[in-house]
């Protein structure tokens, strides 16, 4: 029986006032005295204990002061047969809040910054030999002293605003010129979302804190939004390729756009929709779904709820272009500026063209490596033989870049070694040189590659 995921060992995250939590199943490490206990596990467990041995739970916290992890098996013994403990064992009785993790990209810092840590960290202490000190062990507590700051601390239009994981320059722009931008959105919002003030406080986002995160679907997140009145902070997070591919305006428009799923939260109640302002938002997105895919109105449907009409009301407060069409308000419709985009290739292949300056096109030096990824494409590898004489070499796996491939081999590429991944299709052959993978290719991928040298 294969282990498999569910609801039980799902990662999660949690705080009970002091402490802020992380807890998950991860892969077992491969260190020497985990992989004792794991031993032992296979031979005095029953047969279904097998599907846990290679897997361990692992539990992060950070209280301010210390950052701490520990590691323990799945399986603990318990009178004369093994038990499961799932990640919700370990969380704490008192926990006030208790949620499933999100993504790493969207972890909030107090959870990430520890959780990056244990991880090198356990790296670090899985090469250790089992006898000496340090080694990694089930059940021990490993900590460090937290960071006194995690971030730069800017002045803001409403006091101090966080920068984690930002350093002094991001793709085309400086944290000075991301600070002014981020500046400039909160003092927009504040000056319009103000008019509740007889029977609420003045909304404000004090205690901002502005994250990155990677991936290519959302340019922004907002973290908890709703929390902000009782926990006083407020987290965003802005994409990566935002400050790589996009003009200052598209930033100003999706801070703008989060800080307003903040506001949203705090300041109306959930069910608060007019609904004439929902039947007009309606008819906006039938209008744009119109002619469109099934998959776009699942996504739309997906996407109403955490966008509704009050939301696009209020955005469009702030941001003029969500008045001339209300669907803006749910999908981020700017276009990237040509000129960083263009910026960040010359860098990208120039850096390539660095790298592959110091390769060693040695038939005998290295080796091919063919790879199927899950999109069924298709990638080339040349990789060294011997561990650290040159970063590997990633191509596409077509007739052009094959061609390249075997002039740099050059009159004795044939006996290049070739080796394939696990999701290289069963049912093909894998011929072990290139001089007998060329005929494999030509046939199963269309290729022309020509006669090759032995």
């Amino acid at each position: 029986m294969a282990y498999k995921a569910s609801k039980h060992n799902k990662p999660s995250i949690y705080n009970d006032g002091i402490v802020y939590g992380w807890v998950g199943v991860i892969p077992r490490p491969k260190a020497p005295l985990l992989d004792q206990v794991a031993e032992i596990e296979k031979t005095t467990g029953a047969a279904w204990t097998g599907s846990f041995v290679d897997f361990s739970v692992l539990q992060v916290t950070n209280n301010g002061m210390v950052w701490s992890y520990v590691l323990r098996s799945m399986l603990v013994l318990g009178g004369r047969e093994y038990e499961v403990k799932y990640p919700a064992s370990y969380v704490s009785r008192d926990a006030q809040n208790h949620y499933r993790a999100p993504a790493m990209s969207k972890l909030e810092a107090r959870f990430r910054g520890p959780l990056e840590w244990a991880k090198r960290d356990m790296a670090k202490r899985a090469k250790i030999p089992a006898g000496s000190p340090g080694a990694l062990v089930y059940g021990c507590a490993y900590d460090i002293e937290a960071p006194k700051d995690l971030g730069n601390k800017l002045s803001g239009p409403c006091g101090p605003i966080t920068y984690t994981g930002i350093a002094n320059k991001v793709g085309a722009y400086t944290l000075e010129q991301l600070h002014e931008i981020t500046a400039k959105a909160v003092t927009d919002c504040i000056a319009v979302w103000k008019w509740r003030s007889a029977e609420f406080p003045v909304w404000k986002p004090s205690n901002l804190e502005v994250m990155l995160h990677d991936g290519a679907r959302a340019l922004g997140l907002a973290f908890a939004p709703g929390t902000g009145a009782k926990l006083n902070k407020r987290t965003i997070s802005l994409n990566k390729k935002l400050l790589t591919q996009y003009d200052a305006h598209s930033i100003w428009r999706v801070i703008v756009h989060e800080l307003c799923h903040h506001y949203r939260d705090e300041v109306f109640a959930g069910h608060e929709v007019e609904p004439a302002e929902r039947e007009v938002l309606l008819q906006s997105v039938k209008a744009y779904l119109t002619g469109k895919s099934a998959s776009a109105a699942v996504h739309m449907q997906n996407v109403l709820g955490t966008h509704d009409a009050t939301f696009v009301r209020e955005l469009g407060k702030v941001d003029p272009k969500i008045k001339e069409n209300m669907v803006s308000g749910l999908i981020f419709t700017e276009y990237a500026d040509q000129s960083l985009v263009a910026e960040m290739v010359a860098k990208r292949v120039a850096r390539k063209a660095k790298l592959q300056s110091k390769v060693s096109w040695d038939p005998t030096a290295g080796r091919l490596y063919f790879d199927r990824l899950k999109d069924g494409t298709f990638n080339v590898w040349w990789m060294p033989l011997a561990e650290g004489q040159w970063k590997p070499v990633r191509e596409k796996l077509n007739n052009p870049q094959m061609r390249v491939l075997m002039a740099r081999l050059g009159p004795d590429g044939g006996k290049t070694k070739v080796t394939y991944s696990k999701s290289w299709p069963s049912f093909w052959s894998t011929p072990d040189t290139l001089e007998k993978a060329v005929p494999l290719l030509e046939h199963n991928l269309g290729m022309f590659l020509g006669e090759i040298k032995k």
